[in-house]
């Protein structure tokens, strides 16, 4: 083990290494793009669907519900119908709708919903006409991630909950959030590496006075920032910071001595594996 370990250690140690990473990420990135093509499971006639809930927002009487491979958008009947919804992230639903294709721009060099979709592999909108639940979700993290945004959908004036606990800052009053970004503080509400430098640190130093084992505090650590991730929705900065952070308590434990920019490579690379786009 000692000997795999010097091995490994001379291995990343290497300059080259790293820059070969780089190269090979920069051509997966551009040819992924160019070969990508979406799953059309769906036909454009269907009418009928059983989809899973990705994610779910509720604007005034419209309800926006995100499925692999398809947006959707659903406009409330009345006010009773809008407070007796239950739904909740994971859940199986049947649906009656129409699908439809984004539209390009169709003024040049402006701003393109089709290709915003397509980046987020989605390739359609689905109008949805009526739905009903037929599974509930019954996985634990699910569950857990649920009871939070069911917790904070209840409290007035949520908004800014929302950004800093599940990282959604498109709650926040558009005209507001304008003068936040005409004064440049807008990333004083969005998850980021600072929440998560802010939240090991103090784990880490609460570990120390328990005299916690040096590995064990890492890895409890870890866990807790990457469960903080799932509740963020995966929120690329925070998946950023918490894959540098993994990478640099391993750095540590194992004493590997790779320096802090190809740690930032290998946290480039993976991301890029994860998401290319």
């Amino acid at each position: 083990m000692r000997q795999f370990t010097l091995k490994l250690r001379i291995i990343l140690l290497s300059n080259k290494l790293y820059y070969i990473l780089l190269i090979i990420s920069f051509i997966y990135i551009f040819v992924y793009a160019k070969s990508y093509k979406a799953n059309d499971i769906y036909n454009i006639n269907d009418s009928e669907f059983i989809l899973r809930v990705n994610n779910y927002k509720i604007d005034g009487d419209k309800l926006n519900i995100d499925f692999n491979n398809i947006t959707s958008v659903y406009y409330f009947k009345n006010e009773r119908e809008k407070n007796n919804l239950k739904i909740n992230i994971n859940d199986e639903l049947y649906i009656k709708g129409k699908l439809n294709i984004p539209n390009n721009n169709t003024i040049p060099n402006t701003f393109n919903y089709r290709k915003y979709l397509y980046y987020k592999r989605i390739n359609y909108i689905l109008n949805i006409d009526n739905f009903k639940i037929i599974k509930k979700n019954k996985n634990i993290f699910y569950r857990l991630k649920n009871y939070i945004i069911n917790r904070i959908s209840n409290i007035k004036n949520n908004e800014y909950l929302y950004a800093f606990i599940l990282g959604k800052s498109n709650y926040i009053d558009n005209n507001v959030y304008n003068n936040y970004k005409i004064n440049g503080i807008t990333h004083l509400f969005a998850l980021s590496g600072l929440h998560v430098s802010l939240f090991s640190s103090i784990l880490l130093l609460l570990f120390r006075k328990l005299k916690f084992n040096e590995k064990v505090s890492y890895l409890i650590t870890s866990i807790f920032l990457i469960f903080f991730s799932f509740i963020a929705s995966f929120t690329p900065s925070i998946l950023r910071s918490t894959i540098f952070f993994i990478l640099s308590a391993i750095n540590n434990i194992y004493y590997l001595y790779i320096k802090p920019k190809h740690l930032l490579y290998l946290v480039f690379v993976i991301l890029i594996i994860i998401n290319p786009f």
